[in-house]
């Protein structure tokens, strides 16, 4: 068997990767199918992983999952920062 799962990328304004989150969990939960349970828990640790690299580590011990995807809805938005997720292993 193959591996399969999902890869959520962050890329600043000027196309430079600034957070990777991947899920190759092979649980899903709450009826969905395997692949949109990968994004969205790659996606939701998105946020977090972004606040890591750029927050000291008393910011980042403070900030849940919720406030951290806030603040990355606010760069695509506000700032022209974009996620893109990429699945593997899957027939497209």
């Amino acid at each position: 068997m193959k591996p399969q799962g999902m890869i959520a990328i962050l890329t600043d304004s000027d196309g430079r990767v600034q957070a990777t989150k991947a899920d190759f969990d092979h649980q899903s939960y709450g009826g969905l199918k395997l692949r949109e349970a990968q994004l969205n828990r790659a996606r939701d640790g998105l946020g977090m992983e972004f606040i890591r690299r750029v927050a000291s580590h008393a910011v980042f011990r403070n900030i849940d999952h919720f406030e951290a995807n806030q603040i990355i809805d606010r760069l695509v938005v506000r700032e022209g920062w974009k996620v893109t997720t990429e699945g593997v292993g899957y027939d497209e």
